[in-house]
């Protein structure tokens, strides 16, 4: 296909008897909106993060077959995987990323790389035998990343008690908020939980007492109005002082050619300054 289209998708599906769909969540998001079956016995979906709500509802309509693969292109596609029975059973690991592949090692580490306690944010660290040789042309880059044989990855994760990795945004995307970091993430899945919110993007905003604050981009679902006090008042008895103190609705977000929210140019076009492209 020369671009995705939901529809014609299923239907070359069902014509070629393909079992095996992988994709971004802002496919799977176009998918459900057919509201038509699914010919496929698995979807794989990854390289962005996908809202709880989203993964409840196409489990609910197509059943136990959603698999979730995190890696990045210095560790291909291998750095954990979110299995079908993992999505089958219920519980707030739906919302990780799975667990380690077992050809790999996953650590979540502070910053001199000493594991950090269970529930306690900290930067995913990976090993193995398929991560890259290094950045072309780069030793600076690749010094930055590859240290005693690890992978640093730049994202940043929890890790609970059963082994499942919670992304919880990129390292240079952390909100410092009074001294306390915040991640985009953590925020994120709050506020899409509101019936009217479709997706939503949250980054820092500088502020002269607490250094950043919150503040989140929101796209809002077609005919289900919202304002921003309401979606303030919603987050404040679930987030507390991470609670956004701004709202801005835009009509689409932007994306990069992998299905990610292009932050970058989200800023741009409301006005906003973004950090520089790396």
């Amino acid at each position: 296909m020369p671009r995705f289209d939901p529809a014609e998708a299923l239907h070359l599906g069902r014509k070629h008897g393909i079992s095996t769909l992988k994709c971004v969540p802002a496919m799977l998001t176009d998918i459900l909106e057919t509201d038509q079956p699914v010919p496929f016995d698995s979807i794989i979906y990854g390289a962005a993060p996908t809202p709880m709500p989203q993964i409840e509802r196409a489990l609910d309509r197509y059943g136990p077959i959603l698999m979730q693969l995190y890696g990045q292109s210095e560790a291909p596609v291998t750095i954990t995987s979110l299995q079908k029975h993992d999505h089958a059973k219920p519980g707030p690991h739906r919302a990780s990323v799975g667990r380690p592949w077992r050809t790999v090692d996953v650590q979540v580490v502070d910053a001199d790389g000493v594991r950090v306690p269970d529930g306690e944010l900290g930067e995913v660290i990976v090993r193995g035998g398929h991560l890259m040789e290094g950045y072309y042309g780069r030793p600076d880059l690749t010094a930055e990343v590859l240290r005693d044989g690890w992978l640093w990855t730049r994202d940043m994760a929890v890790r609970d008690e059963a082994g499942y990795i919670y992304l919880r945004g990129r390292r240079d995307e952390m909100i410092n908020s009074g001294g306390y970091n915040i991640a985009p993430r953590e925020v994120e899945d709050v506020v899409v939980q509101h019936p009217a919110v479709e997706e939503c993007v949250a980054t820092g905003v500088s502020h002269d007492h607490w250094g950043q604050q919150v503040q989140v981009f929101v796209l809002r679902k077609p005919d289900l109005p919202v304002d921003a006090g309401e979606l303030v008042a919603f987050c404040k008895p679930r987030l507390g002082f991470r609670t956004p103190s701004s709202v801005v609705f835009v009509e689409t977000m932007p994306r990069t050619p992998y299905g990610k929210v292009d932050r970058v140019r989200m800023l741009q076009s409301t006005g906003l300054d973004g950090p520089e492209p790396r």
